[in-house]
């Protein structure tokens, strides 16, 4: 992300999530650190979001709609749910692109390989 954020800041939402404690009030985390968590998160898992047995599947149907939401279809539903939340969360990102300074090209360029 361009933008950086603290350690700190990212450091206690790792702990947030890690053991269930509320976000400490007023909970206007930074988008850019909680982009980074996220990051972070979808690095260290064992198998991506599109596992490996999908990936060329997912790679062949990715000019068409109707082809990609069969792909989605057949995935374990976990990765199902993470894939539409990682989606969600980079549409809220969108939002908010003129204050982060971010666009949809470079966050396809850093999502597309994580």
């Amino acid at each position: 992300f361009r933008i950086t954020s603290g350690d700190r800041e990212i450091d206690l939402i790792i702990e947030c999530l890690d053991t269930g404690k509320e976000f400490p009030l007023p909970n206007n985390h930074n988008i850019v650190a909680m982009g980074e968590v996220l990051l972070r998160f979808l690095e260290s898992v064992r198998e991506p979001v599109i596992p490996y047995s999908a990936f060329q599947e997912a790679i062949t149907a990715s000019d068409s709609l109707v082809n990609s939401k069969k792909v989605l279809s057949k995935l374990h539903v976990i990765h199902h749910h993470v894939f539409y939340y990682v989606v969600s969360f980079l549409k809220d990102f969108l939002k908010h692109a003129a204050k982060n300074k971010i666009k949809c090209e470079y966050l396809a360029g850093i999502f597309s390989f994580t």
